[in-house]
């Protein structure tokens, strides 16, 4: 038995215009679910992409920064940072911490660029934005007041949002506070490799 036949036999023939404009805005009502149902999983594809992405750049970030060469550099960065502490010197002579300071800058870019997102880099990366955040501040205003302001940027602009998200996880360190994370930083390079 056809279709037509078997709405037929529950409409008599005389709806049959009726049951033409029903069956029309009911293929109007289905196209368009369909198409929302369509948008939504190519968003939530589209999402998790971008979620695995932003995860595989932060694992290499974090792979890159513990590594046997990262770790060395951190451990010199520290130690510099900790012998300008001592004679108040803001003088940014020191490659390592440079080095350290624009790994900083493009995590910083990409969350920028929302390549990847502000939770993860708060749980892969907070304690060292932090601590080289207010160990180098006075190094980054001479770099930004000697003539290059947007060194940096990027590594600001991060640090900012992180506080914003969790402002009492970024209070300032006191001066014994930032030695004691800087002496934990530098004694990597008394460890084995």
């Amino acid at each position: 038995m056809c279709f037509w036949h078997s709405i037929e036999a529950i409409i008599p023939p005389t709806d049959v215009p009726y049951v033409t404009g029903a069956i029309n805005l009911l293929a109007v009502f289905v196209a368009g679910a369909a198409f929302l149902l369509a948008r939504r999983t190519y968003i939530a594809t589209k999402e998790r992409e971008s979620f695995k992405l932003g995860i595989d750049l932060i694992l290499k970030f974090s792979e890159r920064f513990e590594s046997a060469d990262m770790r060395q550099r951190r451990g010199r960065a520290a130690r510099a940072l900790l012998q300008k502490m001592g004679r108040g010197d803001t003088e940014e002579d020191n490659q390592d911490m440079r080095f350290v300071l624009n790994v900083f800058e493009e995590i910083g870019f990409l969350l920028e660029k929302k390549a990847i997102d502000l939770g993860t880099v708060y749980t892969f990366f907070s304690d060292w934005v932090h601590n080289y955040y207010y160990a180098t501040e006075a190094i980054r205003a001479r770099q930004t007041k000697q003539g290059d302001p947007e060194i940096w940027t990027g590594f600001e602009s991060m640090f900012r949002a992180l506080k914003d998200s969790e402002p009492s996880a970024f209070r300032a360190l006191t001066a014994e506070q930032l030695r004691s994370e800087l002496e934990a930083e530098a004694a990597i390079l008394d460890q084995p490799i």
